[in-house]
């Protein structure tokens, strides 16, 4: 088996690191092995394919934290941004 975090796969007998799949948008895959990703990304966080963290605290490649003016419910894969008049309700986690 590969030590390959941020993908995975329900497919047995592979060959090859290439055959296993990203995680999903909104999920991540936290260790290697994985048949199904190992859940959703964090409120307050965003996952993009391959995400190996649910709380990425820096924003690289794979996803990070909630920028200032959007929101991120729990399995979101790209911010949401605060609708008009809700600047009281709508901030970064």
């Amino acid at each position: 088996m590969w030590d390959i975090t941020g993908t995975y796969s329900n497919t047995t007998a592979l060959t090859n690191s290439s055959e296993c799949t990203a995680c999903d948008y909104g999920s991540y895959c936290g260790t290697a092995g994985l048949e199904a990703p190992t859940g959703p990304c964090d409120p307050g966080f965003y996952c993009h394919l391959g995400a190996t963290a649910a709380n990425n605290p820096s924003t690289d490649a794979t996803g990070g934290p909630c920028p200032v003016g959007h929101y991120c419910p729990g399995g979101t894969s790209f911010p949401l941004g605060c609708p008009a008049g809700s600047f009281r309700y709508c901030y970064s986690a």
